[in-house]
């Protein structure tokens, strides 16, 4: 009786670490994103009414979408003015994704980014972008960087009240995700 408690025990175990590690790279289920997109619609899909309660704005003019994130295109100034993506990352990205405050576009901007090589590098050209960005209004207050998947970055700035939001329901989504940077501007 004793081995067969001793083997059910190292089982569970060994069945308990295996769990832990298919979740250390992806949201709270144990899955990797699949897109930057994907990224954006868990995080935006535990938000509750009241915290929508802005113009919510995602993707560029040809990929707009009302109400929730949207897939942005790698060829749109957009990328490099308003997600303030440094103009020579722009060849290291493989898709994006955006999720803007549309009546103030410097109160909340997020972007989530799929890299092709060195997720650290673009999260660090990113975090000198934004704290280097002049602002003539509305400056941000706040922004989060971090990486998923070690292939996946996702950038967020702008007023506490919008940033905080985001971080909390980041942070549930994918528990595992490295914070590179948390900093107020």
């Amino acid at each position: 009786m004793r081995k067969i408690m001793t083997v059910f025990l190292t089982l569970a175990l060994v069945m308990g670490m295996a769990a832990c590690t298919r979740g250390s790279t992806g949201d709270e289920n144990g899955k990797a994103p699949e897109s930057a997109l994907e990224i954006l619609e868990t995080v935006w899909g535990r938000y509750d009414a009241s915290e929508k309660e802005f113009m919510p704005m995602g993707g560029d003019a040809a990929n707009a979408v009302t109400d929730g994130p949207g897939n942005h295109d790698l060829q749109d100034e957009g990328l490099v003015s308003n997600l303030l993506v440094p103009a020579e990352q722009v060849a290291n990205l493989d898709s994006a994704a955006s999720l803007v405050n549309g009546q103030m576009l410097n109160y909340l901007v997020i972007g989530a980014y799929r890299v092709k090589t060195d997720a650290k590098a673009f999260a660090k050209a990113m975090q000198t972008s934004i704290s280097e960005a002049r602002w003539i209004c509305a400056p941000p207050e706040k922004m989060l960087i971090a990486v998923i998947s070690d292939n996946y970055v996702v950038a967020c700035f702008g007023i506490e009240n919008f940033t905080g939001p985001f971080e909390k329901h980041f942070k549930a989504a994918y528990p595992q995700a490295e914070i590179l940077y948390s900093e107020y501007l």
